[in-house]
């Protein structure tokens, strides 16, 4: 089994190679007024919607395999139930995250 810090690495080389998220890695760096955006131990984090909890951004080819994941492991859930997950979904930075889950499930 991988350790955290082998997740904690693959999580930020798939990040580095997500395009959308290497305009906003450069800006969290090289803005020090960027309060949404955070790097930590080289994994770009967001806050959350209330500003309370830093989440890891889901570069683009995670996307649908966490959505699938999360749709499985809540036994076949609907839309509406998978968005409702906040463990997982509500983490990725995406304006359409109902519809590509519609897409996808």
């Amino acid at each position: 089994m991988k350790t955290d810090q082998a997740v904690l690495k693959n999580l930020a080389d798939k990040q580095k190679n997500d395009r959308r998220l290497r305009i906003i890695r450069e800006k969290a760096k090289n803005d020090p007024a960027d309060n949404k955006h955070r790097i930590e131990e080289d994994v770009l984090f967001r806050r959350d919607r209330l500003g309370a909890i830093w989440k890891a951004i889901l570069p683009e080819c995670l996307e649908t395999p966490i959505i699938q994941y999360v749709h499985m492991s809540l036994g076949h859930a609907g839309v509406d139930k998978c968005l409702g997950d906040k463990s997982v979904l509500p983490s990725k930075e995406c304006r359409s995250q109902g519809a590509q889950t519609y897409r996808i499930l």
